[in-house]
């Protein structure tokens, strides 16, 4: 995917986030590396960069065909397309007894929030289950590291999909083998695919109106090339078990992005306000409220400081949400993740589906 062609800074008001890449470089040139989510637009851009570095392997798995379709004949020769899902853990076993690889980007999850709240069994199935199964091949095969691509809803969730990623990061700080677990919180990726960009170019396009949920809605917004580097900077750091943030400003209002590319593409349109969909904050945090940074950055990143869960009691309740999965129990599901992650507030919508008996 290709940003857009205008200079997101004016809009971001901040120089662009960068990392030295002779850093990056020593950390990953020559490594095995697979990512999962590779045909996603964060994965499959960090695929290009990875390829740069001439990697011992370049190892790309996605769930889409059709992604992963694009990325293979994007990127030509000299590397392993594989369609597959990072639940199957038989999957999983042969990939790494395969490649072994030495650095692995978890790219794959379900990211749309209101999509994800009419599909609270996908979002929880793919991002809990599938982080830790990632994370289970990773110690038994070895690997040097995992880097998770989180997201700044993940901090005061209110929605499935911001949960279901907190308990990702759970797994990751509750990691004790060698490999070094890392979640990286990510912002709004200007123009990524299903983000408001697209869709407020194409209302622009087509003369109005632009729709917007609430006129304070605000959200912390990054470009792709920062999302990318700021994977591989997280790869550069001898951290454990921990989650990282970037130094985003903002949060910025929705309207002044509608207002910006009505700018830029000379088109002004009405804006329509519609309301805030289910599972949708006002304004974003990067951290929730119990939640603090390390004083001293990590580079371009920062360690947030947080209690952590008892060993023993997180397995129980991932036990309960792995029933709920299994028995398709809403119910029960919601009240794993409420378990799991104390501040998360179902929404109305979701909690009216829920069976009474």
């Amino acid at each position: 995917m290709t940003e857009i062609p205008f200079y997101w800074e004016e809009f971001l008001r901040r120089p662009p986030i960068t990392v030295c890449p002779v850093t990056v470089r020593k950390a990953l040139a020559g490594k095995r590396i697979l990512i999962t989510g590779a045909g996603g637009c964060i994965g499959s851009s960090l695929a290009q960069a990875c390829r740069h570095l001439n990697p011992a392997a370049l190892v790309l798995l996605d769930s889409s065909e059709k992604s992963i379709y694009d990325l293979d004949s994007h990127l030509g020769d000299g590397h392993h397309s594989l369609v597959g899902d990072v639940c199957n853990e038989a999957l999983l076993e042969e990939v790494f007894s395969a490649f072994r690889p030495q650095v692995v980007f978890h790219a794959a999850a379900c990211k749309h929030v209101p999509l994800m709240e009419k599909n609270a069994f996908t979002a929880a199935y793919t991002n809990v289950l599938g982080t830790q199964s990632v994370l289970r091949a990773t110690a038994r095969y070895g690997a040097e590291q995992l880097i998770l691509l989180s997201t700044d809803k993940a901090a005061g969730p209110c929605s499935v999909m911001g949960a279901t990623k907190r308990v990702a990061e759970l797994l990751v700080l509750a990691n004790h083998s060698r490999t070094q677990a890392k979640a990286v919180r990510l912002g709004n990726v200007l123009g990524s695919s299903g983000s408001v960009v697209p869709l407020f170019e194409k209302q622009i396009a087509s003369g109005g109106p632009v729709t917007i949920t609430h006129p304070q809605a605000a959200r912390y917004f990054m470009t792709l090339s920062e999302a990318v580097s700021l994977l591989q900077a997280a790869a550069a750091l001898s951290v454990h078990s921990t989650v990282l943030v970037p130094p985003l400003n903002g949060p910025h209002r929705i309207e002044e992005l509608a207002r910006f590319l009505m700018e830029k593409h000379h088109r002004p349109v009405e804006i329509l306000y519609t309301q805030l969909r289910p599972g949708e904050k006002l304004q974003e945090s990067l951290l929730s409220e119990d939640e603090s940074l390390e004083t001293e950055p990590e580079g371009t990143l920062r360690r947030v400081l947080f209690r952590s869960m008892p060993e023993t009691e997180l397995q129980l309740r991932m036990d309960a949400l792995e029933q709920a999965l299994r028995t398709r129990d809403l119910g029960l599901l919601l009240q794993s993740l409420t378990a799991l992650v104390p501040e998360y507030r179902p929404s109305a919508d979701l909690l009216q589906k829920v069976p009474t008996s």
